[in-house]
């Protein structure tokens, strides 16, 4: 059973309005510290090298002059909304049993309030009362969240001591601690504020509190407890035995929901951090124009650039190396620029048809590569190639999409095939 996706409304449409407010900083993922590529060279070289002509020139469009528009607030500009300046958190979540003394007295852990210099203008009263009135509903919304886990996780049900935590646009269900758990809440918010400077338009900024839900048990016990109870219920063809023992430390269900095993992640509060992202790329990527299934290797390559973007390097890896007992991220690195050195590459053919099931070390590093490259390459076209993907035959590995089919979605939003953009990422690689 899935949940439906939940058009924009109240915490999160005010939110998409912040995101013009505060800073968001672009960041390359995979990329710290290099110089800019230039892709139009690499592109032409690219050509050269297959013995092609290259392709034409984009002419530059004229740019439609701006009308002007009202002076801008100097502290919201012309949002209506400011970031509270009293709340102290890093970033703002309401939490179950949270003393009234612990809120923030001004935006009570909303973490935004209407702007004081509009508040007085007569002629916004009534976008400030719409403004007002969104963040009643939103306290509402957040309150409402907190009620439905106490009904659906309910300690008489579980035996479990379950604290709600909501934040803007997901909620944590979780029998860990505050300490633990809050970090994971800033590095999800984090990385929805550091895709909004990639990606124009607030792409990614969908989700909220009430449809998309990390569950964070402690051990093993309470992570079969939970399966058994609440899981069932709710997806009814999961395989318990397959969540339970053979996938790891975390089962989630597309399009938004996700039990992770705290005891299974070595009881290491950073891995958790970097599951909270990992996860939430793959349900952002999942929901992007609709709740569907993408293939292995363009799935698992944007929960890694996902990683990166937030935290610097992705640690959240597949089922077929997860026991080889390597050094990933020590040859991480290494092992891309020996591939993009030596042309000895994974072939797209095979790359593409791979699944988590299956995929290994090298295989998880070229498709983090890849994504990473399309995306610095243009945003916008990746967004137009992740709309063109076909779907395919689902199998519990992942999508299945014949590669010709791949390669003409790629082709469709940037014009490259499969041996143009192998490339273009060996010299995006070794720059």
């Amino acid at each position: 059973m899935q949940r439906p996706v939940t058009p924009l409304s109240g915490w999160c449409k005010l939110v998409v309005v912040l995101a013009g407010v505060c800073t968001a900083w672009p960041a390359r993922a995979g990329q710290p510290g290099r110089p800019p590529f230039d892709f139009a060279a690499a592109e032409r070289a690219a050509d050269q090298q297959l013995k092609r002509q290259p392709a034409p020139v984009e002419a530059k469009k004229p740019e439609t002059p701006k009308l002007p528009g009202p002076p801008l607030c100097p502290a919201c500009k012309n949002a209506l909304v400011i970031p509270c300046p009293m709340n102290k958190a890093q970033t703002p979540f309401i939490a179950k049993g949270q003393p009234p003394a612990e809120r923030c007295p001004q935006c009570q852990g909303l973490g935004y309030v209407v702007c004081p210099q509009c508040k007085g203008k007569k002629e916004l009263q009534p976008q400030i009362e719409e403004v007002q009135a969104k963040i009643k509903t939103a306290l509402e919304t957040a309150q409402g969240v907190l009620k439905e886990m106490d009904e659906l996780e309910a300690a008489d049900r579980l035996n479990l001591k379950i604290t709600g935590y909501v934040a803007p646009h997901f909620s944590i269900a979780t029998t860990l601690d505050r300490k633990t758990i809050v970090p994971c809440i800033q590095h999800g918010e984090g990385l929805l504020e550091k895709l909004a400077g990639e990606f124009r338009g607030g792409r990614f900024l969908f989700t909220l509190p009430a449809d998309t839900r990390f569950v964070y048990v402690n051990s093993q016990a309470e992570y079969k407890v939970y399966l058994e109870k609440v899981w069932k219920e709710r997806y009814p063809d999961t395989d318990l035995a397959l969540a339970a023992k053979g996938s790891g430390n975390h089962t989630a269900t597309p399009p938004s929901t996700g039990v992770s095993c705290f005891e299974r992640i070595s009881r290491n509060p950073l891995l958790l951090q970097h599951n909270t992202v990992h996860l939430l790329g793959h349900f952002l990527l999942a929901r992007v124009t609709a709740i569907r299934s993408y293939p292995t290797w363009l799935d698992e390559g944007f929960a890694a650039y996902a990683e990166t973007l937030e935290l610097g390097q992705p640690w959240v890896y597949c089922f077929a190396y997860t026991a080889n007992q390597m050094d990933i991220l020590k040859n991480r690195d290494a092992s891309l620029r020996k591939m993009a050195q030596q042309g000895k590459f994974i072939p797209m053919d095979r790359l593409t048809q791979i699944t988590f099931m299956d995929m290994k070390a090298e295989e998880y590093f070229q498709s983090w590569s890849l994504v990473t490259m399309l995306v610095e390459r243009d945003p916008d076209k990746f967004i137009a190639f992740v709309q063109a993907m076909p779907d395919g035959e689902r199998d519990p590995g992942g999508l299945r999409v014949p590669a010709p089919d791949q390669e003409k979605a790629l082709l469709e939003a940037y014009g490259w095939d499969f041996p143009k953009m192998l490339t273009v990422w060996q010299r995006w690689v070794l720059r």
